[in-house]
Order: C-alpha cells, then structure tokens, then sequence
C-alpha cells in the first residue's frame, strides 16, 4: 500500500522523462519470452517498472513464469522496491524491500502467503536489478537484488562486460554493453539460462494525463 501511495503522488507530476526498453528472451536457443522495463524521472525520484514474461519446457512439464517489479528511488537512493512472481497464473512469492531506519526491511512472502522479514543496515543503494538496465556502474559498486532481497558486487571481466557476483552464493548475471547501452543480459538459472537481447529503445510521452501514465499493477 505504501508503494502504492508513493507511485500515485508520484505520477502528480506535471512532466517526467520516460524511457521504455524492451527485450527478447531465449534458452537453449529458441525464443521463450519477451522483456519490457520502462524508467521515469521527476525532479529529485524516479520510477522502475518491469515485467518479463517466459514459457519453457522442464521435463513433461510446461511453465509460464510471469515477473512484475516496481522500484522507486527518491534523491538516487533506492527507496523501496517489489517483485511478485506469478507461475501459470498463480502466485509463487514476493519480495518488497523499503528503506527504513537507517537500512532496510524486506519482507518474503511465499506461494502459501507466509511471509518472513528480514532487516539490515545499509546507508542507501545506489542502483539495483532495474537500474542496472539504465546506469553504467563501476567495478567494485554493489548493487540490491530486488528479488533475492540482498546484495551483488560489479564485476568487469572485459571490456564491454560485467558480472553481478551475488554476495549470498546465487548464479552470477552477465551484462553486456555497448556505447553506454546494456545489450544483452543473461541471467543464470540451474533449469535453464535465460538470455535477454535488446529490441528496441523508446521515448515515451512526457505528460501523466490518464492515457500516458505509467501503469500501476493490479497486484498493489
């Protein structure tokens, strides 16, 4: 709810820099799915958000996972940020992370909507798993995994190339890059790897009227 609120006065604003990005999304080598982030500057906030939508195959088995993720900076501080996860139409977890106290409380909700909190004590993230597709990070910068609710460090490994080596053991993500544009990233994932290649790059309409405002999810 609080997220909510926020996105709402958010959207009160008179002009916002929007820019939507969007991705396809392979593994093993065929196409299964599409990716769509969408970022909006106002003055001192900006907005984040994201949905992927994949089908795969595992085993006789067929999935459809669906992502949905919001996060909002405000004075380029991650403020609060969630990811729901929805498998063949149902709910599968959440991960909702809100800066407060001088760090962070996140709190896990699984498919049974039992939920955990976890807290930690941060100064402030300066980029996360949706900047990351905007801002050009630095090696040695840590980043917030949105879903996992914890930390990564940037890696280069080449030029044009970095990897987000997650603090916690989870599989590492590879950025590719190029004239300060991610490219392609590949997110691993013991089932299956998925690579996600970059289509197209739009501006979109700097007025909020009710026609070119950002969407705001039924899930909040």
């Amino acid at each position: 709810m609080k997220l909510l609120l926020t996105i709402l006065s958010f959207c009160i604003a008179t002009e916002l820099q929007a820019q939507r990005m969007e991705f396809n999304i392979s593994g093993a080598g065929k196409d299964i799915g599409n990716f769509f982030i969408e970022r909006y500057i106002s003055e001192d906030s900006t907005y984040f958000y994201s949905e992927s939508l994949v089908t795969f195959d595992v085993i006789f088995s067929e999935y459809t996972v669906k992502y949905i993720s919001q996060a909002f900076y405000l004075r380029d501080t991650l403020n609060h940020c969630n990811v729901t996860v929805l498998v063949n139409g149902k709910f599968k977890k959440s991960t909702d992370t809100q800066r407060k106290d001088g760090g962070y409380n996140v709190i896990f909700t699984d498919d049974k909507k039992k939920e955990s909190l976890h807290t930690f004590k941060h100064q402030g993230y300066l980029t996360s798993s949706s900047s990351l597709f905007y801002d050009i990070p630095s090696q040695g910068d840590t980043s917030y995994a949105e879903l996992y609710g914890n930390g990564g460090v940037i890696d280069y490994t080449s030029t044009g190339q970095y990897n987000v080596e997650n603090l916690d053991g989870y599989n590492p993500t590879h950025y590719f890059i190029s004239n300060g544009q991610v490219q392609k990233r590949v997110v691993e994932n013991l089932v299956l790897d998925f690579v996600m290649t970059l289509t197209s790059v739009k501006e979109l309409p700097s007025n909020t009227d009710s026609s070119n405002s950002k969407p705001i999810p039924k899930t909040f």
